[in-house]
């Protein structure tokens, strides 16, 4: 986990977010919604190369981005297919959980790294949805244990993942 910022650090972040006003409910202007779709494309294209297909200087685009960034709107990062690693596993699980005890499961949960996706649903089915990764059946089967026991889960049904036929974030930018 990061060390908190400095109170400077704080200051300045605060600054900034000021500065352009940008909550996560606002919306996205062209410029903003063009950048994106280059990044989706490829999270490693030039900034340089960006701006000139969209006829605005390198500077802009590194401020949009930046911008984008602090927002926590946007956020770059290498994705490593764990099942292409060799001996790893992926599994799914389903888990129901009781209301009052829907958030402690969730900050449990974040805090394991063979969690890979955590998201909370509204199904009938589940209540969580849990992806996480294991070197072996053994593996997995003590991390599935290790959820069925956390407070006020009442079922963790486990859906191994055999093979991922498309795997793709991309959201649509309005391009």
């Amino acid at each position: 986990m990061p060390a908190p910022p400095t109170c400077i650090e704080a200051v300045r972040r605060t600054r900034w977010l000021l500065q352009y006003d940008l909550s996560v409910s606002d919306k996205l202007d062209e410029l903003d919604r063009s950048i994106l779709t280059h990044l989706q494309e490829d999270g490693r294209k030039p900034f340089r190369e960006i701006g000139r297909a969209l006829q605005v200087a390198e500077a802009t685009v590194r401020t949009r981005v930046k911008r984008l960034q602090t927002a926590g709107l946007l956020n770059i990062v290498a994705y490593v297919d764990p099942m292409q690693m060799g001996s790893y596993t992926l599994t799914l699980l389903l888990v129901v959980i009781e209301p009052d005890h829907h958030a402690d499961a969730v900050e449990l949960l974040m805090q394991r790294p063979e969690v890979s996706y955590l998201a909370s649903a509204l199904s009938d089915r589940a209540d969580l949805l849990v992806e996480f990764s294991a070197s072996d059946d053994h593996q997995r089967w003590e991390f599935v244990n290790l959820v069925r026991q956390i407070p006020g889960v009442s079922r963790a049904e486990f859906l191994p993942i055999i093979r991922t036929h498309k795997f793709f974030y991309r959201l649509p930018t309005g391009q």
